[in-house]
């Protein structure tokens, strides 16, 4: 009957997970002086993109969206863009270096929860730019790999382990949890494991060891292979499974390399 019970719980978990998907309204981009509307605006629509490709949170653009159903407000400035120019045997050549800061805010408190400021290069592995426009591009595109850690860092997900899957001499080897596509969970993402705990009247979580997903089954269901702890989470989830949760963490290698 407890794991009934249990199972039943974890259901519930997930399916209030499942339908609170949050919302990021994202503004209008302010831009330093040297920067035209045109280069704030690709940076400002990488951004989004960016966002938008993990899932984790649904993009609204305030030029389409009044933001009534929004949680967080996400502000940017590209302060600058700078050109260097060089040369070789062929003619000149160019490399570009894009300044950019974002700053999230929480609708419901007007709380700023995240600020951070960025350096989006060119990168020239097998070719030179070979005017300033193609460098500036370089740059912008560059964007896609600084985002995902970013979302990872500001909109986590959290969920719980439904069961463990695999199981060797009382160590964890594979759990199933909670959270799956539509939280923006892909393979390869690296989540904590916790459990909760109470001191002093207040709650604490403990992180016990580490997940990396090895497949994504659902909407809202993965299975996980543990990396670190496996005896640790094999005992809390045998003692006390209820307290045990999960949560994303920044990734270095989404690809799971």
């Amino acid at each position: 009957m407890k794991h009934v019970l249990l199972f039943v719980s974890l259901l519930l978990f997930s399916l209030s997970s499942y339908a609170a998907r949050e919302s990021v309204l994202v503004k209008p981009f302010t831009h330093g002086t040297n920067v035209s509307e045109n280069y704030s605006n690709s940076v400002r629509n990488k951004v989004m993109e960016g966002i938008n490709s993990k899932g984790r949170v649904k993009v609204l653009d305030s030029a389409t969206d009044d933001g009534a159903e929004a949680d967080y407000t996400l502000d940017g400035q590209v302060v600058s863009i700078t050109i260097t120019k060089g040369s070789d045997d062929k003619g000149a050549t160019y490399s570009a270096k894009i300044n950019y800061q974002l700053k999230v805010t929480r609708i419901s408190d007007n709380e700023i929860i995240a600020t951070q400021t960025f350096d989006a290069s060119s990168t020239s592995l097998f070719s030179k730019f070979r005017t300033e426009l193609d460098a500036v591009n370089s740059a912008v595109d560059y964007i896609d790999a600084q985002i995902p850690d970013f979302v990872d860092e500001v909109f986590k997900s959290y969920g719980k382990v439904i069961e463990i899957a695999e199981v060797k001499k009382e160590n964890a080897k594979k759990l199933y949890i909670t959270l799956g596509s539509e939280d923006g969970i892909l393979k390869g993402q690296k989540l904590d494991v916790r459990v909760q705990k109470s001191i002093g009247g207040r709650t604490i979580y403990k992180v016990i060891g580490e997940i990396k997903v090895e497949s994504v089954e659902g909407a809202d269901i993965s299975l996980c292979k543990v990396t670190k702890e496996g005896k640790e989470i094999y005992k809390a989830m045998t003692e006390t499974p209820e307290d045990v949760s999960v949560v994303t963490k920044v990734n270095q290698n989404i690809l799971g390399l």
